[in-house]
């Protein structure tokens, strides 16, 4: 790809008995990095002049153009249900397809905010790896403990490229900044102005069923974390 284009994604967690919960861990991971690395917050700041000088200078005649983003899945499992199918991640780029393109007739398309348009961006599998072999956009890595984890940690297991795909991690369960398992971390992604720092953690971890709505996903909010 010519361009590279930062998404955010801004995953909540739900509320469970006797649990605790975290309004957005997303926000709690990017505290915690500001405060190990005040400069992030420069960073932040630039980005943000970097995105509102080129929000004024946008025309709707750029309209029509639609950014095709290609993801990688790393599947992080142990051979047990967080190994989730291949069609279960087909379903997931489904989910993210109709509410970005407002399709008509789904979920995505029958919104009541009169702000809601066709973000013309789709989300496709990789069809090449970064050494430019076939591939079918997932990657498995088999490791007992990462599965349990879904911190930074996890990222150093399967990466690609940050300026080329959309990395997405899968595991089976996210613990929060104490290492406690109490809390329910659905997922969480990593703001665009920390990519200058640290680009090999840029792409967002997800619970294997928070994946689509099929499979362990079945449980999901709607496949929309």
């Amino acid at each position: 790809m010519k361009k590279v284009f930062s998404l955010v994604v801004i995953l909540f967690s739900i509320q469970s008995f006797a649990q605790s919960v975290i309004t957005c861990f997303t926000d709690e991971l990017y505290v915690k990095a500001v405060r190990e690395n005040p400069l992030l917050k420069i960073e932040e700041d630039r980005g943000n002049q970097i995105a509102r000088e080129y929000a004024s200078k946008f025309t709707l005649a750029k309209a029509g153009t639609v950014i095709y983003i290609p993801v990688v899945f790393h599947i992080i499992h142990k051979n047990s249900s967080e190994n989730i199918t291949q069609a279960q991640i087909n379903d997931c780029i489904r989910v993210l397809n109709e509410d970005f393109r407002k399709k008509a007739g789904t979920n995505g398309g029958t919104s009541t905010d009169t702000k809601s348009v066709d973000a013309e961006i789709e989300f496709r599998l990789a069809q090449f790896d970064p050494s430019g072999n076939p591939t079918d956009g997932v990657n498995r890595i088999y490791n007992a403990t990462e599965t349990i984890d879904g911190t930074d940690n996890t990222k150093i297991l399967s990466y690609w490229d940050s300026n080329k795909y959309f990395n997405i991690w899968v595991v089976n369960t996210i613990l929060n900044n104490t290492g406690s398992q109490n809390s329910i971390v659905l997922g969480y992604a990593q703001f665009p102005s920390d990519r200058t720092s640290r680009p090999t953690t840029d792409g967002v971890i997800i619970r294997s069923d928070q994946v689509g709505v099929i499979g362990t996903g079945q449980q999901s909010q709607a496949g929309r974390t």
